[in-house]
């Protein structure tokens, strides 16, 4: 998971999952991270991200959220703004095309950058979770 994922749990079960500005590719970033303007040459970066991807069981390659998604059938709402320096938006409206038919949700913010949705548009934020928690209850109510 995300740092900024909510999981939504009912009686010990996970109900859905909301992943907050997610990360696309976190190798790719992790390497901009460490080579920009520090001087270290671009091989020995490439080397050293690729061997911490491997410590960590390729976690780096797998942040997308169609991994998040996959083999479940919660609800996912994804939160992002269109101008996130981490997560391109269109990587994310990619994603979603492949995934829309799963019950996976993705909000589009104007303001707020990655991680800063809530404290650049809190009212949209908070309306949005509560818009997505309560058609989750609606859904769940209609299978029983």
């Amino acid at each position: 998971m995300y740092p900024g994922t909510v999981l939504t749990y009912w009686h010990g079960a996970i109900e859905s999952i909301i992943p907050d500005s997610p990360v696309a590719n976190v190798r790719r970033n992790v390497y901009a991270d460490i080579t920009k303007g520090r001087g270290l040459p671009s091989l020995v970066a490439y080397i050293g991200v690729a061997a911490l991807n491997m410590k960590l069981g390729g976690f780096l390659d797998n942040m997308a959220p169609g991994n998040i998604s996959a083999g479940t059938s919660l609800p996912v709402l994804i939160m992002s703004a269109k101008d996130d320096t981490k997560t391109p938006i269109e990587f994310l409206e990619k994603e979603y095309e492949k995934l829309k038919g799963s019950g996976m949700r993705l909000v589009v913010f104007e303001k707020g950058n990655h991680a800063r949705l809530f404290n650049e548009e809190r009212d949209r934020y908070v309306d949005t979770m509560r818009k997505f928690f309560a058609d989750v209850k609606r859904a769940k109510a209609e299978v029983r």
